[in-house]
């Protein structure tokens, strides 16, 4: 886990001055999270401390719309609209 601690850090550390996205309404139906191409990636996030899960979450963009938040990684992760 330390390893992913590590990964998703120094993620939120580049990730500084972006802005935050608002999340999608719903998963899109074929969301590259759940679809699991990033599944891994996600339930190793939604194992790690919230503050971080919502700080890397609130900027991990939706494929199909990147103005906006992916929901189905929100949704592994527990994190809820603001």
């Amino acid at each position: 886990m330390s390893d992913a601690l590590n990964y998703f850090e120094a993620m939120r550390e580049m990730d500084k001055g972006r802005p935050e996205l608002p999340l999608c309404e719903e998963p899109c139906s074929d969301c590259a999270v759940t679809g699991g191409l990033y599944l891994g990636y996600a339930v190793a996030l939604s194992k790690l401390p919230e503050d971080l899960r919502e700080d890397v979450s609130r900027k991990w963009f939706c494929h199909n719309d990147p103005s906006k938040a992916c929901r189905g990684n929100a949704n592994i992760c527990s994190v809820k609209p603001k």
